[in-house]
Formats: structure tokens, sequence, C-alpha cells
């Protein structure tokens, strides 16, 4: 707990709206990167035949992973791996983007101190993202060898991530909603007061 603290802490000290917007654009750089035609997804699935990225899924089975492997063909899988390490990237990106947001939102409503610890949530998403990585790295790299429990710890990693990222969101949208409603009442109070 104290670690998390420790780390909920530091994004608190970086958290300004320069820093916010920074964060963000690179995120939205990256991403844009991830999905573009010549670098990202759309360049895997002409490559591949229509084949997707494994960790775009919720979840999978082994079948589905090694199925999805063996669509995409060694160029396909070459091309997957250097967009797995452009992942890498977009994944810490988008911990300081949505941490930091998260850390500004919570300032900007006065949330108490005890709510802090909500910033965290993007750094665990990411964390579990990256791990997912690893082992869909070890599954491309140990091909055509099927490894059914890597497989299996990956789409763990891979429905957990996509978990935590829908919880990230769902705390985002709901601080961003009390930020406008506080405003909202604010602006209502000044031009009607009591």
């Amino acid at each position: 707990m104290r670690v998390l603290k420790k780390i909920s802490n530091c994004f608190k000290k970086i958290s300004s709206g320069k820093y916010v917007i920074v964060f963000v654009l690179l995120f939205f750089a990256v991403g844009s990167l991830m999905e573009s035609s010549f670098m990202g997804s759309a360049k895997l699935r002409e490559l591949s035949g229509g084949t997707g990225m494994i960790d775009m899924r919720f979840c999978y089975s082994p079948k589905t992973a090694y199925t999805m492997l063996t669509n995409m063909g060694a160029p396909g899988r070459a091309f997957y791996a250097k967009l797995l390490c452009l992942d890498f990237v977009f994944s810490v990106f988008f911990m300081f983007a949505n941490s930091t947001l998260i850390t500004l939102l919570l300032r900007h409503i006065k949330a108490d101190s005890r709510f802090l610890l909500l910033n965290i949530l993007p750094v665990l998403r990411s964390i579990f993202d990256i791990f997912e990585n690893c082992f869909l790295f070890i599954m491309i790299f140990l091909y055509p060898r099927k490894l059914t429990a890597i497989s299996i710890i990956s789409t763990i990693f891979t429905s957990v991530k996509w978990s935590i990222y829908g919880i990230a969101l769902a705390v985002t949208l709901a601080l961003t909603a009390i930020l406008i409603y506080k405003k909202s009442v604010k602006k209502i109070d000044a031009q009607y007061p009591v």
C-alpha cells in the first residue's frame, strides 16, 4: 500500500493542466500510429489477411490465439511483434495521460484525499498491458510451438487490463460529470444569490 501511495503522490506532483495536455497529446499521437495504415493495426490486417491484434479482444482461448497467429503468417507475426513494441510506449503514455487527468479532476472537485488512489487505476492497467505484451511476445517468438499455459496467462492479463481500463474510463467520466455539475451549480448560485 505504501508503494501505491508513493506512486499516487508522484502523479499528484506532476498533475497540472500543461502536463495533462502534453500527456494526452502524446497518448493520441501514439494511439494514431497504432491505428494507422502504414504502421498500425490496419497494416497488420493488410499483411495478415484481415486478422487483427489478439490483445484487442477481451479474452481468447489458446486455440483462438494460435489460430490468429497462424492466420497472420510469418510477415504478420513479425509485424505484430513490432506493433507490440509500440504498444509498450502507448501503455506508458496512457498511464501518464489518464493518471494525471484523474488527479487533476480530483483536485478540481476538491475530493477527499482518500480518493487520490483512484489515479493508480491507469498504472495498474498499464502494468497488466505490459505483462500481456510480454506473454504475447513469447507466443510469437516460439511459434509454431504452442504453449497453452502461456496463452492462458496472456488472456488473463488481457481481461484484467480491459476490466481496469473500463473502471478507469468510468471514473474519469464520473469525475468530469461531477466537475461540470459543480461548476454549473456555482454559476447558477452566482447568478441567483439567495
